[in-house]
């Protein structure tokens, strides 16, 4: 080590592309009007703690709560003070070396639950303005991404031009649309890949984030059952981002919105070189009867063009500006679980800020592209 390193060493700061924040419980039932936050998920725990009766528009299901253990360990996960007070997450993110991160809600799972296109419009709406007042202005080193309906794609088109001119950068997609509406293959969802490449808008798709209708006994993670269930459905869930993306390159939408990008986070990235041929073309988008032709962009392309991946390590190129990294959208992976920003043994935080230890806070955090 030089003289020099050992007078100033340099600290690594990273962006974070996957965390979340907990948003108050009461959020949704005291910002929409009285006859649609009775609607909004209400639960009633039995006497007894082992069931719950989930009230959720109009609908009540029954579902075992999970034993004494697991809650504790699912408390622990969101009890660092971060989770919920902003001014606590940034003392946070200067302690683990975090320059900026992307922060994706917590209360949407419940969105594929509801039925009434007015009430996933409303909940949506008062997810955004609380985002926007508790989040984006409070620093612009936190980015959350706006939410969307996709239960009416027309709904869903009006909310993100009013995100955009909000100043949000980012949409969260569930990596399936709700169970009412049609696949994001369809052509339906066109109007809304076209608004968000002319805001510049990222789509963010986050892994396990399918709807779940509880009312139908579904549970969050739970795909396969029997034997062996517990390990199908652990390599299940990093699927879900996957299968988001080729939609979108399968259906030709990146080929129609070439300036449109996409974001999967903790989906990892060792997929993107399987989705192409040997000789580095991939599928078409199927016009053809459903038959697959050669297409004139190959999938490859548009998986690195486009789309940005997100796992334990930095994604992002050399722009040729000094920076060394070309931020389309954010790059680092730490598990961050409502708050907890620490990388998991091993994975170390990648760079993209070197600074002298005496500098006094990270850089301004430059524009999502």
């Amino acid at each position: 080590m030089t003289a020099l390193a050992e007078e100033h060493p340099v600290k690594l700061w990273a962006n974070s592309g996957d965390s979340h924040f907990i948003e108050p419980e009461d959020l949704w039932r005291s910002r929409l009007p009285k006859r649609l936050a009775e609607l909004v998920p209400r639960s009633v725990k039995d006497p007894d703690g082992t069931w719950e009766s989930i009230h959720v528009d109009g609908q009540v299901f029954r579902r075992r709560l999970p034993s004494p253990a697991q809650q504790e360990f699912m408390h622990a996960t969101v009890a660092a003070a971060g989770a919920r007070d902003v001014g606590k997450r940034l003392a946070d993110l200067d302690a683990e070396g975090i320059w900026s991160e992307l922060v994706f809600p917590s209360l949407g799972m419940w969105a594929g639950s509801f039925r009434t296109p007015e009430l996933m419009q409303a909940t949506m709406r008062a997810s955004n303005d609380w985002a926007k007042e508790t989040i984006m202005d409070h620093s612009p080193r936190l980015i959350p991404t706006a939410q969307v309906s996709t239960l009416d794609i027309g709904d869903a088109v009006d909310e993100l031009k009013r995100c955009g001119a909000m100043g949000f950068k980012a949409v969260f997609l569930p990596v399936e649309p709700h169970p009412a509406q049609r696949d994001y293959n369809r052509d339906e969802w066109e109007p809304f890949w076209a608004t968000a490449e002319d805001i510049g808008m990222v789509i963010a798709f986050h892994i396990g984030s399918e709807p779940i209708d509880f009312a139908a006994g579904n549970s969050i993670g739970v795909t396969h059952h029997g034997p062996g269930g517990a390990v199908l459905n652990y390599t299940e869930t990093s699927f879900g981002g996957q299968r988001a993306v080729v939609k979108l390159v399968a259906s030709g939408a990146l080929d129609r919105h070439p300036n449109l990008r996409v974001l999967v986070s903790e989906g990892g990235a060792t997929w993107v070189p399987l989705h192409r041929r040997p000789d580095g073309r991939g599928l078409s988008p199927a016009r053809n009867g459903g038959a697959a032709q050669a297409e004139t962009q190959p999938t490859r392309d548009h998986l690195l063009a486009g789309v940005c991946v997100v796992s334990a390590r930095l994604v992002g190129r050399d722009d040729g500006d000094g920076d060394g990294l070309h931020q389309r959208a954010v790059g680092q992976r730490l598990p961050a679980h409502g708050g907890h920003l620490r990388p998991h043994p091993g994975h170390a935080a990648s760079v993209v800020r070197r600074r002298r230890s005496s500098d006094q806070g990270p850089h301004p955090v430059r524009k999502l592209r």
